[in-house]
């Protein structure tokens, strides 16, 4: 198998940017004259692979000491810590329990709409009418907006309408 080449891959504009990051350090390190500085940023800027990248930087210095790794050196792995854990391992966390879809509301209207339909059979159905309006209201309410309720505002009118049949014409013959 052949390694894959990253020179030809598509830099990213973090990538531009600490390219950038290098030739600022050596220019302020006293590598690089202001002009050639300001060829290469904007060579850094305009470039769209990796290997324009590199190619912009390959003869400075990169890193906090001033050089460059092995390519192929490996990478030492870091001491572990106590009980045996590296900094790259942590402890176990469980999973969070899943997240339940947004319970829907009873809708308020509808509520009210039945506690005015309990309140007719008291009031001789005098509070009827109120019930029957906050029903119809709360039916077209609970359509829009997806609440629960239907059968409250339901019950509500069936309430309200017996009420107003049975108990309100009585009161009126005393």
């Amino acid at each position: 198998m052949v390694p894959y080449d990253y020179g030809g891959m598509r830099a990213s504009t973090a990538d531009r940017e600490r390219a950038v990051d290098v030739l600022k350090a050596a220019f302020a390190e006293g590598r690089l004259e202001q002009d050639e500085y300001a060829d290469r940023v904007g060579q850094a800027y305009a470039s769209r692979t990796y290997g324009e990248l590199a190619a912009l930087t390959a003869d400075l210095p990169v890193g906090p000491l001033g050089i460059t790794p092995a390519p192929h050196q490996p990478i030492p792995a870091p001491p572990p810590g106590p009980f045996g854990m590296t900094p790259y391992m942590s402890p176990y966390v469980p999973p969070s329990p899943p997240m339940r879809p947004a319970e829907r509301q009873t809708d308020n209207m509808a509520i009210a709409a039945f506690v005015f339909a309990l309140g007719a059979y008291v009031t001789a159905g005098l509070t009827a009418p109120i019930a029957l309006g906050l029903a119809v209201g709360a039916a077209f309410r609970m359509r829009r907006s997806g609440d629960v309720g239907n059968g409250l505002a339901v019950a509500a009118v069936v309430m309200a309408a017996l009420s107003l049949l049975l108990i309100h014409p009585l009161w009126l013959w005393f």
